[in-house]
């Protein structure tokens, strides 16, 4: 008799009417959010500025000056200026509409929420519950919402990086269930983690931690451990993994192959991009504005503010990058809690969860310079799905009113903030109301305490 589940993964519940309803509930809510005034303000904000105009340059068929990025991202906002241009028949050095530009980015976001709810509805085993409170989270996340609305590679980065886990995940399932893993899974994972590389560099590091969990939990037959067979899978898995990352991310960079010829020159070029960005951002002559240090992060103690327009009113249009307190401080606290709880016993799903999050923000230690809060994007979602875990034991607890109260602070701030995260103009005693002095003290005070 054939095998009905070839694959090994754990037969769950179907999402059903309920799931697929409450899923496109939070796909529309969380479109409203990103998707309302995307085309403003009309003008380039931030880091929009360099990788606008990088993302050119492959529809104006030139070099790329842009080289500390590999090219899938630019590329991939480069096809929606590009169906921009077509749908307002301009030419291709025109601009079409920003909300053209920044398109990738938000079906980026998009794409987050919806593998977020299937994360976290395999890691919980069939919960609903869990599965919509973590793409509510992140749907709501002021962060989330920011990097949705603007043409910069790290709501790619963090949709390729989330599917990959996803079936990194699932190629787990299968090693549980079936006591070898899937090589099909265990591929595709590869593949997402690959585009994941080939639009930042440390799309590898979701990749290295599929690969750990994987290769710990293979055995031998019969469930034993054979060491001898296990550290031959670990050299297949990686061949595998080295294969097809090397491949996409090679295929990546087709554009300036095809410009400059496939020459060992270009070669060794593209595999010096990397080699050459680290000293860059690894010393002491780096300095940037929103720059901080890497374990401030989590914490939100060095959000960037920026007066971006004035209006005739006098009222004014903010850039601002940081999650919202509400969910980042307790989320933080439940990640690290779940992480060390995770070990006795042992809770494969929360150790995998949290290794994602941990994987993507220790990443960032050995950089002197220190980076962006920006960075946190990519572990929005895993953190959303412990959060949500949290949560659900209020439920389950039946600590209905902690439950109702945490949840209305998280949609009151939503809507309280909303107006800064989509550019709307606010007075200047509105932002002041939003952002108190008070509020400035209070992070200075925490910076003070900790140094």
């Amino acid at each position: 008799m054939a095998d009905q589940n070839p694959l090994g993964i754990r037969k769950l519940p179907p999402w059903g009417r309920r799931g697929w309803g409450m899923i496109l509930i939070l796909l529309l809510f969380a479109g409203v959010l990103r998707g309302w005034r995307l085309s403003e303000p009309a003008n380039l904000l931030g880091d929009e500025l360099y990788y606008v105009a990088a993302s050119r340059t492959y529809l104006l068929n030139v070099h790329d000056l842009n080289e500390e990025h590999p090219p899938l991202g630019k590329i991939l906002i480069a096809a929606g200026i590009r169906l921009g241009q077509a749908c307002e028949s301009l030419s291709v050095e025109q601009l079409p509409s920003y909300g053209y530009i920044r398109l990738s980015s938000l079906l980026s976001g998009l794409g987050i929420v919806f593998f977020t709810f299937a994360l976290a509805y395999r890691v919980s085993l069939g919960s609903l519950e869990t599965a919509e409170l973590a793409a509510f989270f992140v749907a709501s996340d002021f962060l989330s919402i920011i990097f949705s609305r603007l043409a910069m590679l790290d709501c790619m980065l963090s949709l390729w990086w989330l599917i990959g886990a996803y079936f990194g995940w699932l190629c787990l399932e299968s090693i549980q269930n079936k006591g070898r893993y899937s090589w099909g899974l265990a591929a595709i994972s590869a593949v997402a983690f690959s585009l994941a590389f080939a639009t930042k560099w440390n799309g590898f590091v979701g990749g290295l931690v599929v690969y750990i969990f994987v290769v710990a939990l293979s055995k031998g037959e019969a469930g034993k451990i054979d060491r001898k067979a296990q550290a031959k899978k670990a050299a297949l898995l990686f061949c595998l993994f080295f294969v097809i990352f090397s491949s996409l991310y090679m295929m990546s960079y087709l554009p300036q192959l095809f410009r400059e010829g496939f020459t060992a020159d270009t070669v060794l070029r593209i595999l010096h991009y990397p080699i050459q960005t680290w000293p860059g951002r690894n010393g002491e002559n780096y300095m940037h504005p929103m720059s901080s240090p890497f374990w401030a992060w989590p914490i939100g103690l060095y959000p960037y503010i920026a007066n971006i327009t004035v209006e005739p009113d006098g009222t004014s249009c903010y850039l601002i990058y940081c999650g919202s307190i509400i969910f980042w401080w307790p989320g933080f606290y439940f990640v690290l809690k779940k992480f060390f709880i995770s070990w006795q016993p042992k809770d494969l799903a929360g150790l995998f969860v949290t290794s994602m999050w941990l994987g993507n923000w220790l990443f960032w230690i050995p950089f002197s310079s220190g980076g962006y809060i920006y960075y946190m994007l990519v572990g929005i979602p895993f953190m959303a799905i412990i959060m949500a875990d949290a949560v659900q034991d209020l439920y389950v607890q039946k600590s209905y009113k902690l439950l109702c109260t945490y949840l209305f602070a998280i949609s009151v701030a939503l809507s309280l903030y909303y107006p800064i995260l989509a550019y709307i103009p606010i007075s200047k005693s509105m932002f002041n109301f939003l952002l108190p002095d008070w509020v400035s003290d209070l992070l200075a005070f925490i910076k003070v305490m900790i140094l």
